[in-house]
């Protein structure tokens, strides 16, 4: 497969060797009953081209085109009549087609997104457009627009793809960065925008106002406070006592009233095409003998009493909403694969891998629980081959604003999932926080691997750092990134996606070396100017607060070695000055919480490095 960094520079080969044309003799063709897919396409092309040259490009249709344009070089999206000489099989999910034609180039691909996905490929790597996030991008200058030769038919891997990231909630930049699912999950704080079907739109799950999430479905739709004073035989029974923990699932008039009340629930939402039917976020499955007699039928694992019950659900809103996919997690005590059992045509299944350590890719480690989860990927994959959703946690949730030396492990990860049988991958990263460790170039950098599995990480990081925080400050934070990886690869140490401080994986000489590359990358920047200043200052707040977790022995070192500590006098005014950085930059929260939290956690942060042990 051609990497992102190949097609770059083959583009870029083309711009110095096809002709170039004024952009006012170019117009943009949609077919003559184009479709709003097609429509906003050609919207987000001309927009593109109008930044890039300051010239507008008229849409216009193909029979204008003929009659009044003649001459000019013709932009066509979507299908038109060169398009659909060109394509006759079926289009893949998501497949997008770019090729030149006589007069002009065909941007062309399945009917729901591939026109404005190849709309938005040709501008970002034909012509070098960069969405850096939601509201920063880069736009080259041009007033003659050079042509871009570029011959590309691609559809992606992964058949679903979301980085559940606060700046993706953004529609419009999750549509630049080809993210095609968006789901509400609890912990977050802000609400998530949903691409309109104009735009080619997203794969939507059914959200459940009770517990402000659209997963762990079991009490949101037969809740406990309603049915377990009538119906303590619903749910599972745990020492011998009936408890609202998890639901009984062989329990048939239980199952009848899930039904009931999940096809009530589909029928006023028509706008989604999920449902999450799964457990809830803690254990306690069902022991009753029913429960037990189906575990031992299939494998001796609690995923059988589940699966065997989802796929029941499934068959019944199948017959009312065939459009609809049902989904359950393969999450902790559900993670092995059953025997005798496999999921429905139309069940995936969201392999969660929060156990794991993430700061060691999952191929080349041999750490008991990675290898544990790749069997259970394996198995899933096996069972039912083309239905298995990784879920993968990318951030640490205990402290967004601390290094988190998983970045590295993008790429090898991406890959893996995808050549072991991934048909969709979703990455829970910061849905809380303004400012995390890096945060921009995680989602941009996730993204475009959801996007190309195989994309080349290393380079998209070296682009994204050069791009964005500016040249000047790029040899300095590429050494940051060196610094919190080194560690946990040299000692193959594993950090999950929970650890408060730097303990047990990075020692007081690197967290002191990790903030004076940032210091330094930070002095880059701000002699660079502005807009670099602004957003490598906020990267700051990362290496600072780890000190202030570590302020004693982080000092203690500098004494030592006789190095010049920069960071405050005391740990209270060091605090303080993290504190009202955090405000500044619209930091609400430095852990996972929801909006209505947010200032609480806040101010037990503040306290806490204000007076901890750690920190005198």
């Amino acid at each position: 497969m051609r990497t992102r960094f190949f097609l770059l520079v083959c583009c870029l080969f083309a711009l110095m060797t096809v002709g170039c044309h004024a952009a006012s003799n170019a117009a943009i063709v949609i077919p003559d009953n184009a479709t709003p897919v097609e429509q906003s396409a050609a919207r987000e092309l001309a927009d593109g081209l109008l930044h890039i040259s300051g010239q507008t490009v008229p849409v216009v249709t193909e029979s204008d085109a003929r009659s009044r344009h003649k001459g000019a070089f013709l932009f066509q999206v979507g299908a038109t009549k060169a398009a659909v000489k060109l394509h006759k099989a079926d289009w893949s999910d998501d497949e997008i087609l770019i090729r030149p034609v006589k007069g002009g180039m065909v941007l062309t691909g399945h009917p729901t997104r591939g026109p404005i996905y190849a709309v938005i490929t040709l501008l970002e790597d034909g012509y070098g457009v960069r969405w850096w996030t939601s509201k920063e991008s880069d736009y080259p200058s041009r007033e003659i627009l050079p042509v871009p030769e570029m011959d590309l038919s691609y559809a992606p891997p992964l058949k679903y793809r979301e980085a559940s990231c606060l700046d993706a909630y953004d529609a419009d930049f999750r549509l630049r960065l080809k993210g095609n699912f968006a789901s509400r999950i609890r912990w977050c704080t802000e609400q998530i925008g949903y691409i309109p079907a104009e735009k080619g739109g997203c794969h939507r799950l059914l959200f459940f106002e009770g517990r402000k999430s659209a997963f762990h479905s079991f009490f949101e739709i037969l809740p406990p406070k309603e049915h377990f004073e009538s119906h303590p035989e619903w749910y599972s029974l745990i020492n011998g006592k009936r408890e609202p923990r998890q639901l009984c699932l062989t329990n048939a008039e239980m199952e009848k009233a899930f039904i009931q009340e999940t096809l009530r629930l589909l029928r006023e939402h028509p706008e989604v095409d999920f449902l999450s039917v799964s457990q809830n976020d803690w254990r306690d499955p069902c022991t009753c003998d029913a429960c037990k007699a189906v575990e031992e039928q299939t494998g001796g694992v609690h995923s059988g009493p589940v699966l065997q019950f989802v796929n029941r659900v499934a068959e019944a809103v199948e017959k009312e909403f065939p459009h609809v996919t049902v989904e359950t997690f393969a999450y902790q005590y559900t993670r092995p694969a059953p025997k005798n059992v496999k999921p429905r045509h139309n069940v995936l299944i969201r392999l969660c891998d929060i156990e794991c350590p993430f700061s060691i890719p999952f191929e080349s480690s041999d750490l008991p629980v990675a290898k544990s989860f790749k069997k259970d990927l394996a198995d899933w994959a096996a069972l039912a081959p083309g239905q298995v959703f990784i879920w993968d946690y990318v951030t640490n949730f205990r402290s967004y604003q601390l290094p988190h030396p998983n970045l590295l492990s993008y790429g090898p990860n991406m890959q893996y999932f995808a050549k072991n049988g991934a048909v969709g991958v979703f990455e829970q990263g910061n849905t809380c926080a303004r400012v995390g460790d890096l945060d921009p170039l995680r989602l941009w950098l996730l993204s475009h691997l959801l996007w190309d599995p195989y994309a080349d990480d290393k380079a998209l990081i070296d682009e994204f750092i050069r791009g964005y925080y500016g040249e000047a400050a790029a040899p300095h934070i590429q050494r940051y990134i060196s610094l919190i990886h080194e560690p946990v690869i040299a000692g193959n140490i594993p950090v999950r996606c929970y650890h408060r401080d730097g303990e047990g994986w990075i020692l007081p000489a690197t967290m002191v070396a990790a903030a004076q590359a940032m210091d330094a990358a930070a002095q880059a920047a701000a002699r660079a100017g502005e807009p670099y200043a602004t957003r490598v200052r906020k990267e700051t707040l990362s290496p600072r607060q780890l000190l202030l977790f570590h302020w004693a022995a982080c000092r203690e070192y500098c004494m030592a070695q006789k190095i010049p500590w920069t960071w405050g006098d005391t740990v209270a005014e060091a605090t303080q000055k993290w504190a009202d950085d955090c405000q500044a930059f619209g930091v609400v929260t430095p852990r996972e919480c929801t909006a209505e939290q947010a200032p609480a956690r806040m101010e037990e942060r503040v306290t806490f490095l204000k007076g901890n042990d750690a920190a005198k």
